[in-house]
């Protein structure tokens, strides 16, 4: 994971909060799993770090990220 992005504090979107509240935009069980993690306390690195024992990886967020 990049430095620049290792202490950022993610919280979501518009679109984020409608995806998990409507099951809308499509968002398979791996990217609705890391997007409830999403939650504005925690930084990138503690989020990835609870990704591993469910199987995800740096890439998930990353995917998560570039969908908005």
């Amino acid at each position: 994971m990049p430095d620049q992005v290792r202490g950022r504090i993610y919280q979501k979107t518009d679109k984020g909060q409608e995806a998990i509240r409507t099951r809308a935009h499509g968002l398979d069980q791996k990217s609705r799993t890391l997007s409830l993690l999403v939650n504005g306390k925690e930084t990138s690195e503690a989020i990835i770090n609870m990704l591993q024992p469910p199987g995800l990886s740096p890439a998930a967020f990353a995917e998560l990220e570039g969908q908005g």
